[in-house]
């Protein structure tokens, strides 16, 4: 029984024009953009790769990848074979971001909130 086996690699480029998007993807959010950017200025870009076809086009990480380039920065990819809109549908479709009580509890966890004190 194989319990690991490496199925993908992780590339970093700054090269960001050899990406482009694929027809009939959702239109990016300005504000999502926005807030990666000054993310990506205060913490670097973080190990969370772009997922890409064979041909580049992005699967995963549109708002990522244009937050790159405003940021003037570097971005971690991964290349799989065959994807298309499909895929990009299907990725999307089960995401969930984290609400303030996540988040909350995520500190709470970590001892952070006592007695009403939030971080």
């Amino acid at each position: 029984k194989q319990l690991s086996q490496e199925v993908n690699k992780v590339y970093m480029t700054n090269d960001l024009d050899i990406f482009n998007t694929i027809k009939g993807n959702r239109p990016t959010n300005p504000q999502h953009i926005l807030r990666l950017t000054e993310s990506i200025r205060v913490n670097g870009i973080l190990q969370n790769p772009i997922i890409v076809n064979q041909n580049n086009k992005v699967i995963d990480g549109q708002h990522r990848l244009l937050a790159a380039k405003k940021a003037e920065s570097s971005i971690y990819y991964i290349k799989v074979k065959g994807y298309d809109l499909k895929e990009v549908q299907t990725l999307n479709l089960y995401q969930k971001n984290w609400s303030k009580s996540d988040f909350m509890e995520g500190y709470s966890k970590m001892g952070k909130i006592k007695q009403g004190i939030q971080p």
